[in-house]
């Protein structure tokens, strides 16, 4: 992702108001930027959302299957090394 990416995706973020841009106190050059209270809520809203799905999608393996599945997705997970950024 480019620098004017970021950014890009910030003020559309900013100017729904989802975040905040704050000046970093330790930096000029760099900006501190945290959720909004709107932000918040969206996020516990998606968050609430994924786990009902995940439950819905991994709620029929047994405890043994889930963890066999997390064991494989790590594994697998290892092996991609640096292919991603």
């Amino acid at each position: 992702m480019t620098r004017g990416t970021v950014t890009g995706l910030l003020d559309g973020l900013a100017r729904e108001e989802l975040i905040e841009r704050h000046p970093n106190a330790d930096d000029r050059r760099a900006l501190r930027v945290q959720l909004a209270q709107k932000g918040k809520r969206v996020a516990e809203a998606a968050f609430e959302q994924h786990g009902r799905w995940a439950g819905r999608v991994f709620g029929s393996l047994s405890a043994a299957e889930r963890e066999q599945l997390a064991d494989l997705l790590e594994k697998t997970a290892g092996s991609l090394g640096g292919m991603v950024a």
